[in-house]
């Protein structure tokens, strides 16, 4: 005869319950901890999300819910805040591009070729030699290039285009400029 005892039937059926009671939101929720605490915010909502629709009365899930909230408005802030910044970088590239143009109407880069006598050789290295970019050239005055140029301009064309000053005495309207900076000769 088979003898049943009542406690091993009560171990297998809590056993039976412990199992099937699983907190089906935790993997969720955690990856929606996690990913908060990375600052990807956009990934912590949807996990959070996600937990809460997996299983929204558990611990986790209720968790989960509490977090949609806050976390929604903070990335409402962020996307808003990122908007405002490249509008705000969009605006200084305008008014960057409107005063470059400004300048240009009065002082201009034009490109120094060797003359006779000089020597070919030295016109690179001014610029290369030093480490700076390539083309050696001249500021002179937009409209009449043998006229002088105004010196402040000149330096301030310089650092919106990317040139560098030759760091001569005397040469101060003398620039080393990436390529396509200076489209004149003189």
């Amino acid at each position: 005869m088979m003898r049943t005892d009542p406690l091993n039937g009560l171990a297998l059926l809590s056993a039976v319950a412990i199992v099937g009671c699983a907190d089906k939101a935790q993997p969720a929720y955690e990856e929606c901890v996690r990913a908060e605490a990375n600052g990807d915010l956009t990934t912590a909502t949807k996990s959070c999300e996600s937990a809460a629709a997996a299983d929204p009365n558990s611990k986790a899930g209720k968790a989960a819910s509490e977090k949609i909230g806050p976390l929604k408005v903070r990335l409402a802030a962020k996307a808003k805040a990122d908007a405002e910044a490249k509008a705000a970088a969009e605006a200084a590239r305008i008014a960057e591009d409107k005063r470059r143009q400004s300048i240009m109407a009065e002082v201009a880069f034009y490109i120094m070729k060797p003359g006779d006598g000089d020597d070919l050789e030295r016109y690179p290295v001014l610029c290369t030699g030093k480490g700076l970019p390539p083309v050696y050239v001249s500021c002179r005055h937009a409209t009449d290039p043998l006229n002088g140029p105004k010196i402040p301009l000149c330096a301030e064309l310089a650092s919106l285009v990317g040139c560098k000053p030759t760091w001569s005495p005397e040469a101060p309207v003398q620039f080393c400029c990436p390529k396509g900076v200076a489209q004149r000769s003189f």
